[in-house]
């Protein structure tokens, strides 16, 4: 069976038409991202190839080419086909003229080029890949030409330098800025911490933080505990509160000074 197509000129209008649509339309163009073709469906031509290549007379006629079936059959030469039935006009319409369709067995009056006509009309409805396929687009091809025409319309001094500067260090130049500044110099750092039993210290830039772990002066005292005036006002019904506290601070202070205890006698 072959179903006429509008020509290749009209296609591509249609195509460059489509292409503009997308670059005033973002959120079209993140639809057809999204969701492929059926995203921009209704942009998309509504009416099938072979009915604009019939014409305005053809298109008109809604099943199978039947408006056009008449004037087909009689400049035929006025044969069974104008005084037949219905179906029979369809058949030769179909075949011989209007929509352009004709069956590959090359009979006029073919009954299987209407049933052919049917199908590939609701398939044209039905899938919106094959309609944006007739355009000369596929959707990665489509989304592209619309990036492509953005960049052409702001162009960029050096294109490279921002998109590095959008997408920030690479991981490699994050790690370089650690020990020894590159890559070479990391193993090196790496391996020498392996020889030396350093690799579960810290590297250097931890070394800035410091913590005072100095015994307290025997002579002072151990702060007190905690002013119990703040306490009973904000919680009047709650007796003792400020003592419970105080046990709970000195059982921290208690066991900070067990864990800090090991600590004390290694060099600093």
């Amino acid at each position: 069976m072959t179903l006429p197509l509008a020509p290749a000129a009209e296609r591509e209008r249609a195509g460059r038409a489509l292409l503009r649509r997308l670059q005033e339309r973002p959120r079209a163009l993140a639809a057809l991202l999204e969701r492929g073709a059926a995203g921009i469906a209704a942009l998309l031509p509504e009416r099938p190839p072979w009915r604009e290549a019939a014409g305005p007379g053809g298109g008109d006629s809604g099943g199978g080419g039947r408006g056009d079936s008449s004037s087909s059959s009689g400049g035929g030469g006025g044969s069974g086909d104008s005084g037949g039935s219905s179906g029979g006009d369809s058949d030769g319409s179909s075949s011989e003229g209007g929509s352009g369709v004709r069956c590959a067995c090359g009979e006029p009056g073919c009954a299987r080029a209407a049933e052919a006509v049917a199908a590939a009309e609701a398939a044209w409805a039905r899938d919106a890949a094959l309609r944006l396929e007739a355009l000369g687009w596929t959707p990665e091809a489509l989304a592209g030409a619309v990036w492509a025409a953005w960049a052409a319309a702001a162009p960029l001094p050096d294109p490279e330098a921002a998109l590095r500067q959008a997408a920030g260090p690479r991981e490699g130049e994050r790690r370089a800025s650690g020990p020894g500044g590159g890559g070479a110099a990391l193993a090196e750092w790496l391996a020498e911490a392996a020889e030396q039993g350093r690799l579960h210290e810290p590297g250097p830039e931890f070394h800035d933080i410091g913590v005072e772990l100095g015994r307290p002066d025997a002579a002072g005292e151990p702060p007190g505990g905690p002013d119990p005036a703040p306490w009973a006002a904000l919680l009047p019904g709650v007796p003792g509160a400020a003592q419970g506290l105080a046990l709970v601070a000195a059982q921290v202070r208690q066991r900070a000074e067990r864990l800090a205890a090991p600590l004390r006698g290694k060099p600093r």
